[in-house]
């Protein structure tokens, strides 16, 4: 085969070389086999400014002999060719299906002008006996129909096919390069910018640790001195209560009323009293009693101010009964002396009376009994006066004595009170800051679990993959929406298996899983040294092999120390230890320090021993 010539062959004769003519053109998907089967070789053609350059090319290689060049000119001779009508079978000429740069218009349309695309053989022969003459017809498959009536399909041995295809595919590889490039740069930047959050994060986590710690302290302290203040209140509003319940008791038996009110002021003080003593058991119940505590203790308020007006009404009443009651016995006194003189007048007037009577009956024959019987309710209206009297008098006697140190009193109390109430006010606010530093650790400690859980599961696919040489494996939580409070539970699937639930596996496949989420936990947070207890007792040589791989890689992070009775385990260890028996009944240890560089070497002589 010859050498094809190319562009660089063309730039060394020193001429001005456009590009490939493949390269030159765009072609839809849909007809590049068309346009590959009727261009053909053409396709790998350089493309010139005019025809001397390419004559002046083809002349030089042709002396060569042994380079097959193709040239193709932009500046050609004009040719036309009749218009090709559209339909649905149709698709018209080729040169109006590609596309290209202005310079290459005029040399396209001289080489794909004449030239129909159709559907398929059936409408290009039609199209060849009733469609416009000297025109190829080409299917969407790359079968030619030419105009002399000649017909051609399937490739050439010089195999074009695909090259369109092959270039549109290279353009949409560089431009996902492109993007993807541009997305690595992004993660890039994103992953760096995750990293320095992740390490503000820890340390903010360390300060917000140490504050919690800190807070802790505080709040017992603050606990310790609630409670002792709390209990000397208590017991000294014991002893105000009970004093206040005595008065409450004297005051309840000359004052029906104020009896009830009393009452409910002693139940609501008791309530608030078990309610105080409840927020001892826990700070969450305290919440909710000092919400209560709060509503009782408006009522009591409300109640003392009702009783402290009651009481004033009271005293008001009392000066008006008292004033009453003087004017009344002032009344009683002048009626008392009127009642003596009537009486005295009575006497007199009863033997006057009876003497007169006589006499003007005699005389002058009048009665005066009528004069008698209206003395009589004059006098039975001054007897009803002093029965009020007498009845003003007992209610005034029955009210007993005011109490004029209930004022002072209710200050006193209204003041303990107060106190009490700005200690639970300095309750509720320590709980309203503890609740909102224990949110934002929780909001915290769930990010980092997040993150964390994400990093594990990442690496747990990873080396589940490398020691089961393929297959997958998830790691998910049972409940997303509570991370800190879910399960988390593992699906795998070996290679050609379906996937399971890790209960279903075998039991080497189990301990492959084990030792995938143990490793991939180590990826993530590191330990000072690990502890592996026969892990590769169920597993043959060759995962043997990919589990001490796995193990080497972590080795730089982690001591780990391995019982094992597999000898490649053991070619793998940079230090043996054994227990051995020379003496019965006396155990010994052995060491060995062994070379890592030649693992081979070592287990032949572990095997050996």
């Amino acid at each position: 085969l010859k050498q094809r010539a190319g562009v660089n062959d063309f730039l060394d004769l020193g001429l001005r070389v456009k590009n490939l003519f493949s390269d030159s053109i765009i072609v839809d998907k849909r007809y590049e086999k068309a346009i590959e089967s009727i261009l053909k070789e053409l396709l790998f053609s350089v493309v010139v400014d005019n025809p001397e350059d390419a004559f002046s090319a083809i002349k030089t290689f042709a002396k060569k002999g042994d380079i097959r060049a193709l040239a193709i000119s932009i500046n050609s001779r004009e040719k036309t060719f009749p218009e090709i009508p559209k339909s649905e079978k149709v698709f018209g000429s080729a040169s109006s299906l590609v596309t290209c740069n202005n310079e290459l218009k005029d040399c396209i349309s001289q080489f794909l002008g004449g030239v129909g695309i159709v559907e398929d053989i059936d409408i290009a022969y039609s199209s060849w006996l009733s469609g416009p003459q000297n025109i190829t017809w080409v299917t969407l498959n790359g079968e030619i129909i030419y105009p002399n009536g000649s017909f051609e399909c399937g490739s050439s041995k010089l195999d074009t096919t695909g090259i369109l295809e092959r270039k549109r595919k290279c353009e949409e590889l560089k431009l996902e390069i492109n993007n993807n490039e541009t997305s690595l740069s992004e993660s890039v930047a994103n992953f760096e910018r995750v990293s320095m959050e992740l390490s503000s994060s820890e340390q903010e986590l360390k300060v917000a640790i140490e504050n919690k710690r800190q807070l802790e302290i505080k709040l017992i302290s603050i606990e310790e001195r609630v409670h002792s203040k709390l209990r000397v209140a208590l017991t000294e509003f014991s002893g105000k209560v009970l004093s206040i319940q005595s008065e409450l008791n004297r005051l309840r038996e000359s004052i029906d009323k104020s009896r009830f009110r009393k009452e409910s002021c002693l139940s609501d003080i008791e309530e608030i009293n078990n309610k105080r003593k409840e927020t001892q058991e826990s700070i969450e119940s305290f919440e909710e009693q000092s919400k209560n505590l709060e509503i009782e203790n408006q009522k009591i308020i409300q109640s003392e101010i009702e009783q402290d007006k009651y009481l004033t009404d009271i005293q008001i009443q009392n000066e008006e009964l008292g004033k009453q009651v003087r004017g009344l016995r002032i009344k009683s006194d002048e009626i008392s002396a009127k009642i003596a003189n009537v009486s005295e007048t009575k006497t007199t007037l009863q033997v006057k009376k009876d003497t007169m009577a006589s006499q003007v009956l005699e005389k002058h024959g009048v009665n005066v009994q009528m004069k008698i019987d209206e003395f009589r309710e004059e006098l039975s209206s001054y007897r009803d006066k002093t029965e009020k009297l007498d009845d003003l008098n007992n209610r005034f006697l029955k009210l007993g004595e005011v109490n004029h140190l209930a004022a002072q009193e209710y200050d006193e109390v209204n003041e303990e009170f107060s106190f009490l109430k700005e200690q639970r006010e300095d309750l509720d606010q320590s709980i309203l800051n503890l609740k909102d530093t224990i949110e934002k650790l929780n909001k915290t400690t769930k990010t980092k679990f997040i993150d964390a859980f994400e990093q594990v599961q990442k690496h747990f696919e990873d080396i589940f993959g490398r020691l089961f040489s393929g297959g997958e494996a998830k790691l998910f939580m049972l409940e997303p929406e509570k991370p800190l409070e879910s399960g988390v539970d593992i699906e795998v699937r070996p290679p050609g298996k379906r996937p399971s639930n890790i209960m279903l596996l075998s039991a080497g496949e189990k301990a492959l899983t084990a030792i995938s989420l143990l490793f991939s936990v180590f990826s993530v947070r590191p330990s000072p040294f690990c502890l592996l207890d026969e892990v590769d007792a169920t597993l043959d040589d060759a995962n043997v092999i990919r589990f001490r791989e796995v193990l080497g890689e972590l080795e730089d992070k982690s001591q780990f120390i391995v019982i094992t009775h597999n000898k490649k385990t053991m070619s793998f260890a940079s230090q043996l230890y054994g227990i051995t028996q020379r003496e019965k009944g006396v155990s010994e240890v052995v060491s060995v320090q062994l070379n890592r560089k030649e693992p081979e070497k070592v287990e032949e002589s572990v095997r050996g021993n």
